[in-house]
């Protein structure tokens, strides 16, 4: 009788096994499959669902509990344009080189989202709102820095404006801190292109910055 409860004690150790090795190959599979959807096949950022899922995360996120917040709306400008001149490809170039050049001047626990079409969003937690515009600031700078060659005897210089809100400001609520922040975008656009705008709850956007010369 040892010999056929060894064999069974043998297929059963291969069944888990299996087993296990199947669990984790199903949850390695589910891990990537959110992961793609949350992202931006373009750029690689966080996507829209990711910031929506952020914005419910509610008083219990980290972010929430990191101190003052400030968000920022980053809209390029007239990358529509850009596009319709220059075909698609380079729009996508454009997009993607936005993306590189603000992850390269955030912080590394600053959130960055590709919202859709040219309109992006950072969330930076436990930041002050001087620190905040400097970072916007940088940015702007880096995004313009170079012209890039569009076509033969053909440059572009792109340029962002951005809207600034302080949970200091308009009080917690990633929802409500968009809202401020697409407001402050909204007069940085109508000061002109390469502007920075912070929205002030007593005068929203009161301070409009043009690209500095």
């Amino acid at each position: 009788m040892a010999a056929p409860r060894a064999v069974a004690a043998a297929f059963e150790s291969i069944a888990l096994h299996a087993a296990a090795m199947f669990g984790s190959r199903w949850r390695a599979a589910r891990d990537e499959a959110r992961r793609k959807a949350l992202e931006d096949q373009l750029t690689g950022l966080a996507n829209a669902r990711a910031f929506a899922e952020r914005a419910a995360g509610g008083p219990a996120d980290p972010v929430a509990q990191s101190g003052e917040i400030v968000l920022l709306m980053y809209d390029i400008d007239g990358l529509a344009a850009i596009t319709d001149r220059f075909e698609r490809k380079f729009g996508d170039f454009v997009l993607r080189l936005f993306a590189e050049k603000a992850r390269a001047e955030m912080r590394a626990n600053d959130l960055l989202f590709r919202l859709g079409a040219d309109e992006f969003c950072a969330i930076l937690p436990g930041t002050s709102l001087a620190d905040a515009e400097a970072i916007a600031n940088r940015v702007r700078a880096a995004f313009r820095e170079k012209p890039l060659r569009a076509r033969k005897k053909q440059n572009v210089r792109p340029t962002a404006c951005v809207g600034l809100a302080s949970s200091q400001e308009v009080g917690f609520g990633i929802d409500r801190l968009k809202a401020a922040a697409e407001e402050a975008l909204r007069q940085a656009k109508c000061a002109g292109a390469d502007s920075l705008c912070v929205y002030r709850a007593s005068a929203p956007a009161a301070l409009a910055a043009p690209a500095a010369a």
